[in-house]
């Protein structure tokens, strides 16, 4: 799987994980609108783990955009400790060749990363010292959905993703 396609499951959110959704993300309702990454074939063998759910929307019937999408906190939370625990290889890689002092992780929906870069399609920096890669710094400001469309994460990222959610096979 090169990208993930995101699906949208109406789903009782009383066959959720504990925690997966916040209560204010039901809105009083029995059912969420979830958004997840993971392949309806998985979602109907396993279910919806923790950190396959992206998401969740307000209105079903309207498209995945920054008013119709509330961010799963368990997901980005995931996504940051990926980052923070188990850096990219062509990173550390690049890393070792550096002049900069921190190298910034830009969601891949940025059509061009030597432009200015919105602050909402950062994931964070890592902090690079003697060409080494030594902390990952998380943006707060960073945002899973925005004006220019839905993240889009590294195949990397990717990788380890679908390693930390679903259970081996």
């Amino acid at each position: 799987m090169d990208h993930f396609a995101l699906i949208i499951c109406e789903v009782d959110i009383s066959y959720l994980p504990l925690g997966t959704v916040a209560p204010d993300q039901a809105q009083g309702k029995g059912t969420i609108a979830a958004v997840t990454w993971l392949p309806k074939e998985d979602a109907r063998r396993i279910g919806l783990p923790r950190g396959s759910i992206c998401g969740v929307l307000r209105d079903i019937s309207k498209p995945i955009e920054p008013e119709n999408f509330m961010a799963n906190r368990d997901f980005v939370e995931i996504i940051h400790y990926l980052n923070a625990h188990h850096p990219d290889p062509a990173l550390i890689d690049y890393a070792s060749g550096a002049t900069e002092e921190s190298i910034a992780i830009i969601d891949e929906r940025t059509a061009d990363v030597n432009a200015a870069v919105p602050a909402e399609d950062i994931l964070g920096l890592y902090e690079v010292q003697s060409k080494k890669v030594v902390k990952y710094q998380r943006n707060p400001n960073y945002r899973l959905v925005t004006n220019h469309g839905v993240f889009r994460l590294t195949p990397w990222l990717r990788k380890c993703l679908r390693s930390a959610v679903l259970p081996e096979s």
